[in-house]
């Protein structure tokens, strides 16, 4: 990606965003084109290895099975495949 003179335009797609959960997602994508593979493997493990179950002692807000992202890579994978 060409990042020439782009940081005017996340400005104005991020200011426009009101939905805080878009804003967030718009922010992973704008972070994960910059960044890549800039993000350190301990973070990635670390999310990808996040199971927020209820009656855990360190999970202070548990979420469904089905927002863990345990299963994110094989999910971006099949989205992003050909006839996914």
């Amino acid at each position: 990606m060409n990042t020439t003179g782009s940081r005017p335009q996340m400005k104005i797609v991020l200011r426009n965003v009101k939905d805080p959960g878009m804003l967030c997602r718009a922010q992973g994508c704008l972070l994960g084109q910059f960044a890549g593979d800039a993000v350190p493997n301990r973070r990635t493990e670390t999310a990808l290895n996040c199971r927020p179950e209820e009656g855990q002692p360190s999970v202070y807000r548990p979420r469904p099975k089905s927002l863990w992202p345990v299963d994110a890579l094989e999910l971006a994978k099949r989205l992003l495949a050909p006839n996914g």
